[in-house]
Parts: C-alpha cells; structure tokens; sequence
C-alpha cells in the first residue's frame, strides 16, 4: 500500500479462508492467490489496490449434504462432501465454537462459495453458513484430545528414514541439511506415503527455488498407477526471500492453519516448512524494526519460545 489509500477495518485478526478450491493451489505467506494474480495482471507482483480472494467466489462446485433438517450439529460436524478432484474429496465442516439445531441445508446441487447451504438456529438465533469459513492463522483450531496413544509408523518411501529415524503420525522431525536435500526427501514421502494433503511452505527460500517446485509439483505422479498429478493433493505457500518479512513470518502460521484444517477432516497432511532458519531470521528482523532488545545472536529472547509453541501445535 502507499500513501492516500483508504484502509477499512475487518473487524478479524489475520484469517485464512478455509474451503473448496484449496487444493491445487499456489498462496503467498498471507494466502494472496498467486496464480490468479499473475492470470488477471500477466505479473508476478501483487498490483496496489489489488483485491484477490483466496478461493474462487465464482467457480461451482457440486455440494452434497450428509446432514438433515431437525438434526443436531455442533462444531467441527461435518454436514456435506464436495469432490475436488480425483485424489481430494472435501468435508464441508461447521466452523468452530458453533452449535445448533438444522433448520435448513441445501440439496445436491451446484454451488459456489457464496451461497448459503446450511442454516443453525440456537436459542432463537439463526446463522447461515456458505461452504467455506475463516480461521484466525495465530490461533489453534481446537479438537477434543490428542491421539497420544496412536505409535503407527510413518512410512515415507526412503530408508534414511523408515530404518534409522523412523517418523510416526503426528510426530514432527527437522532435517539440518541443504535444501535440495530436503527437497528430495519430501518428494519421496509425498509420492510413496499414504498422505491425504501436502502442504509445503516456501519459507525465505529463492525465488528460482520455487519456481523449480512449482515446475516439478504437476509433473510427479502419485496413484496406484502413476495416473494422477501430485497437485490434486497440495497446496504451495511461496513467500520466497524477495517478499515482504511480515509475509515471510506469517507463512507458517497460515500453512499450519490450512493443515489443521484437513486434520479435522480425519485426514492425514505432510506439513513442510522449507526452511526453519529463515523464518528465525524474519522474526530478527521484525524484532530490529520494533526495536526490541536483542538476544543471542541478534535474535530477539523469545525466538526459542515461538519456536517451541510452534512445534507444540
């Protein structure tokens, strides 16, 4: 933004949109639809004034309910299915800290997401819900427990792994190494483990970095037979070290966000940060611009807290 611009207050924290369309797409650190904006502006730069949606209003998509009228929902109840595409069957879930009893809800039928498909009252009070809802990117999305009890291996394909520093679901590993390393590795659990969702953070990286990811991404093939593109089942965030910090410190609160969101679904998502180090130093920087005293190494002291919350998510 520039000077003389007029602001409008939302009302809402820094959200995410959380809906059909998230699949096969390519977001910067705060959800800014890439793909569309270089379609509709033929430049890789976000235009001023610009104003882009992060799932598209306009496209339908077929809504098929699985709740009825008089039930009882609460949130988190999912109450339809939306196919994405071949690999990606979206669960339309009531948002968080909603309850009530369905007093309305769509049929089978085309949709888009600006469309009401369910209507909750509570206490005399009515709320219409479309097929997609908003999450602040900060805050937890709640569940009921932790599966602490749940010791299945995760099998990634590569014998680094699978032998010598086996993974499990909901377990979390750093790799110290280079980033095409890295790169690798997540290739091959995406293409052999049975991840519903991938969602992959350009964390600082170069900008031909991503762009070779983005190349690359169609082209690996998953499947029994190797008939379908690894897109239809993720989602690229792409903040790469030319954007904004404030951007590059955000992206891994919006991709953590985006992977709760399908873990409430009762899938399973391979989450991935690529690389940790540079969203330390993009706290650093905020930490000098604030003025903060600084830490060890320049780094502000409560980067080992942030760190250690984040991982605890």
């Amino acid at each position: 933004m520039s000077g003389g611009e007029s602001v409008r207050r939302t009302y809402e924290p820094l959200s995410v949109e959380l809906g059909p369309g998230l699949m096969e797409s390519v977001y910067d650190g705060i959800q800014n639809p890439l793909q569309e904006i270089y379609l509709e502006t033929e430049s890789v730069w976000m235009p001023k004034s610009g104003n882009f949606s992060p799932l598209n209003r306009e496209k339908q998509w077929y809504f098929e309910p699985t709740m009825k009228v008089g039930e009882h929902i609460v949130g988190g109840d999912v109450f339809g299915k939306v196919v994405e595409n071949n690999l990606f069957t979206h669960s339309i879930m009531l948002p968080p800290n909603v309850m009530g009893t369905i007093s309305f809800i769509a049929s089978s039928d085309n949709y888009t997401l600006k469309d009401f498909v369910l209507e909750v009252e509570f206490r005399d009070k009515k709320q219409r819900f479309t097929m997609m809802h908003t999450w602040p990117i900060r805050k937890p999305r709640p569940y009921s427990k932790r599966l602490d009890d749940v010791y299945q291996p995760f099998l990634v394909g590569s014998r680094s792994f699978d032998v010598l520093f086996p993974l499990i679901y909901g377990g979390t590993c750093t790799i110290p190494a280079s980033y095409n390393w890295c790169r690798n590795t997540t290739y091959v659990a995406q293409k052999y483990s049975d991840i519903d969702a991938s969602i992959y953070i350009g964390c600082g990286c170069r900008s031909t970095l991503m762009a070779e990811i983005g190349l690359e991404h169609p082209e690996i093939r998953v499947g029994d037979n190797g008939e379908h593109s690894l897109m239809k089942k993720s989602s690229l965030i792409a903040n790469t070290i030319s954007m904004s910090v404030g951007g590059r410190e955000a992206s891994i609160f919006t991709g953590m966000t985006i992977a709760e969101y399908i873990r409430d679904m009762g899938m399973k998502a391979l989450f991935t940060i690529d690389d940790f180090s540079r969203w330390s130093e993009a706290v650093r920087e905020i930490s000098n611009v604030l003025k903060e005293l600084p830490g060890d190494r320049g780094f502000p002291p409560y980067t080992r807290g942030k760190i250690s919350s984040y991982y605890a998510r």
